[in-house]
């Protein structure tokens, strides 16, 4: 058995940035496998899976390709990324980030705090008090409940099943309260239902693997490998990071070209 893989989904206008994806990967030099799902050929890709159509309803896409596709490949553990990022350097250690964990999701804002209640207030349009109160009410004990952005996260092999069970769980949960939710606050219940401690993966105290560039600091030009301002979701703070992994979240149109570049190069 092998290690580790990282994996992404994409198709369409999301094929381009998965090629993107992949060529950054292999520019700075990650030599892991890498297994793409999508209705083309991506090239430097170890191999891809042919989903030409798929169901991408509140995007969880992402734990059924988990536990149907990944789950049957020979590796330990499952590295799975966004096809919207970009690799700015190598990442090494990335299973440092597991502390333990069966599980590792970058965690982001403290949910119980004041300071995020009062400041956005809610996660999409689910109040913050309610999202923390179905947490809790369905069994997450720990001091502080967190938001994650599911562009990045790593699962162990024997834990497919299991994070795959919980996410759906909650997911049908949240819409039995009212709330039509993505994968994310389902992810973040099976990541706090079985990481142990959540503080030891929040992306504060691990900036330099992946960030969301929400916000656009890199405008119109493909990221780079600098220190930028990440800020809090939730809160609005600041804190400085220097991610390997861009998510470029507001920055599409730079991936895409670059995606129809490699694709139909110029002679």
């Amino acid at each position: 058995m092998k290690e580790i893989c990282y994996w992404s989904v994409g198709d369409g206008d999301y094929a381009l940035m998965l090629q993107s994806l992949v060529y950054s990967f292999r520019q700075v030099g990650m030599e892991d496998d890498f297994y793409a799902i999508s209705d083309r050929q991506i090239d430097g890709a170890t191999l891809t899976f042919n989903r030409p159509q798929f169901d991408k309803i509140f995007y969880l896409f992402k734990f059924k390709f988990l536990l149907e596709i990944l789950s049957k490949l020979d590796y330990r553990y499952f590295v799975f990324i966004d096809a919207d990022c970009y690799f700015v350097r190598k990442l090494t250690g990335v299973l440092d980030l597991m502390q333990g964990s069966p599980i590792h999701v970058f965690l982001e804002s403290d949910c119980t705090s004041q300071l995020a209640v009062d400041g956005r207030g809610q996660w999409r349009e689910c109040p913050l008090p309610v999202y923390v109160k179905m947490m809790r009410d369905k069994g997450v004990t720990s001091s502080k409940i967190y938001n994650l952005n599911a562009g990045f996260f790593i699962v162990e092999r024997s834990a497919i099943f299991k994070v795959h069970m919980l996410a759906y769980d909650f997911w049908f949960y949240t819409f039995r309260q009212g709330w039509q939710t993505t994968e994310e606050p389902a992810l973040a219940y099976a990541m706090h239902m079985m990481c142990g401690d959540p503080d030891l993966h929040t992306l504060r105290r691990n900036p330099d693997v992946f960030a969301t560039d929400w916000l656009g600091h890199f405008q119109k030009v493909l990221p780079v490998d600098e220190t930028w301002d990440f800020t809090d979701y939730m809160t609005g703070e600041k804190y400085p990071v220097r991610p390997a992994i861009v998510h470029s979240f507001v920055n599409k149109d730079s991936l895409i070209a670059l995606g129809n570049t490699l694709r139909n190069p110029t002679h």
